[in-house]
């Protein structure tokens, strides 16, 4: 649960602000008078569309919303084009004791943990892994709230190219609002409105390598903030339920 105040209490990893993630919102192929690049509207997936890369806390209210990037944009890039990134996570204004969490698209820092790569990375790590991702699932479902409560969403968008800004961040402020005011959605008694409301997973591009995380051993060492709570989950003996802690993954 929320604190009010984006925090999560967490027993197990206390002082997370937010989750956050990147989802890529369908368009219409953007014509060449609209976009010098076109090309770079168009997500691996094979559909044209604008990031929307987003945190929110855990009572599903964005709390950031940053939808200014082409769908074939990395998560990882799409996270330092936001003002959150550049004004608090690049000054260092976030306070030590808080931190955001990620997926692994995005490498580990000391105020933004992802999760361990690989397999059989051990218990420990394992642990770690499970309770981040207990806290950073609260993304994906206000990813598909946002979707599900509203129909423009339901198809590629149609409108001017200089408006898709504008529409995915009123919709989520909208989103917000129906949050504190309690609105619950009626939504239509169609069989077919799971195939037509589907969600868009956004995952890597072909963009240039160097906007790419890199995924080895010695990202680890970059957030010592990571391994402090890992061996501190292992202290206190907090582990993955169902998990026996004498075993080894």
């Amino acid at each position: 649960l929320s604190d009010g105040f984006g925090r999560y209490n967490n027993n197990a990893m206390p002082g997370c602000v937010m989750a956050m993630d990147g989802w890529v919102c369908a368009t219409r192929c953007p014509s060449t008078k609209e976009a010098t690049n076109q090309i770079a509207f168009r997500n691996r997936k094979g559909f044209w569309g604008l990031v929307l890369f987003a945190g929110c806390d855990a009572d599903l209210r964005f709390l950031m919303v940053s939808a200014i990037s082409p769908g074939s944009t990395n998560d990882s890039l799409a996270w330092k084009n936001s003002i959150v990134y550049k004004e608090i996570i690049a000054e260092n204004k976030l306070p030590p004791d808080y931190y955001f969490v990620v997926d692994e698209a995005i490498t580990s820092t000391e105020n933004v943990l992802s999760p361990y790569g690989g397999h059989a990375i051990g218990r420990q790590r394992d642990s770690f892994n499970y309770y981040l991702s207990s806290m950073r699932q609260c993304i994906e479902r206000a990813f598909g709230l946002l979707t599900k409560r509203w129909g423009i969403f339901w198809r590629p968008l149609e409108t001017n190219i200089n408006t898709w800004t504008l529409i995915i961040t009123v919709c989520c402020k909208l989103h917000n609002l129906c949050i504190d005011y309690n609105i619950i959605n009626k939504f239509p008694d169609n069989e077919n409105f799971v195939t037509i409301n589907r969600v868009f997973t956004h995952e890597y591009t072909n963009t240039s390598i160097e906007e790419l995380p890199q995924f080895t051993e010695a990202s680890h060492n970059c957030s010592n903030k990571r391994l402090k709570i890992t061996a501190e989950l292992d202290l206190a003996g907090i582990v993955r339920p169902h998990i026996n802690r004498n075993s080894k993954i």
